[in-house]
């Protein structure tokens, strides 16, 4: 039972903890109280957005993002002829 405190202790010092919390939160939110919709979600996206101001970011923020990137693999894709008759105008 300490190890699970410890590792959830852990997980609620990291901010992306707490923003993954917060979007559960407002999701949740928007399904109980759909008329607050837009309500919650600007209150959730705002309250990650003051955690990202307020936290420091990681010292290897480019090798962790260089590492996520590095198997990436973009398929080539192909343009599609679309008739000038199907575009709209206004």
């Amino acid at each position: 039972m300490n190890n699970l405190w410890t590792w959830a202790l852990a997980r609620l010092q990291e901010p992306s903890t707490w923003r993954g919390l917060i979007g559960i939160a407002s999701a949740c939110g928007v399904v109980i109280q759909p008329q607050f919709a837009a309500a919650i979600l600007a209150a959730g996206i705002g309250l990650a957005g003051f955690i990202n101001v307020i936290t420091k970011d990681p010292k290897n923020v480019g090798a962790i993002a260089e590492a996520a990137v590095q198997d990436v693999v973009i398929p080539a894709v192909e343009a599609v002829n679309t008739p000038v008759s199907n575009a709209v105008t206004h």
